[in-house]
């Protein structure tokens, strides 16, 4: 077993002062959005639930088209302020998802309530046929 002995850390609060001063003048990378999701199943159908704050809810386009949920927000954007740093923006977005066989079409409802947006996919009702199969 070695010994290592202790060394003060790299930075100290002026070093780290300094290179926050130093992200100010880094250019903000536009359109890069990574929207967290959960997805739960239960008897009755899926929920989806993305993060999105910053939102009002008629900034959110939602549709199916084939197989797939597609789910936008259209913001209008403004460029009139410089920002001297800026960690968070709202902007647009798209995501797509592939929907399973059994979700019925007719019955997609969502909800958008303290910045999360919630998707229900309800569950096709499959009716038993009880058919008579004679043998011959």
């Amino acid at each position: 077993m070695n010994v290592v002995r202790f060394q003060k850390p790299a930075y100290s609060v002026n070093n780290l002062v300094d290179e926050m001063l130093r992200d100010i003048s880094k250019p903000v990378a536009k359109n890069v959005k990574r929207i967290p999701l959960n997805v739960f199943e239960d008897e009755n159908g899926y929920f989806l639930e993305l993060s999105v704050p910053g939102y009002s809810k008629e900034q959110f386009k939602i549709s199916s088209k084939d197989d797939q949920l597609i789910i936008k927000a259209e913001v209008e954007e403004k460029e009139e302020t410089t920002y001297k740093r800026r960690e968070f923006s709202v902007s647009a977005f798209e995501k797509s998802y592939y929907l399973p066989d059994n979700v019925d079409l007719d019955n997609i409802s969502a909800k958008y309530n303290n910045g999360v947006l919630t998707i229900e996919l309800q569950k096709q009702v499959k009716e038993e046929k009880n058919i008579q199969i004679s043998v011959q």
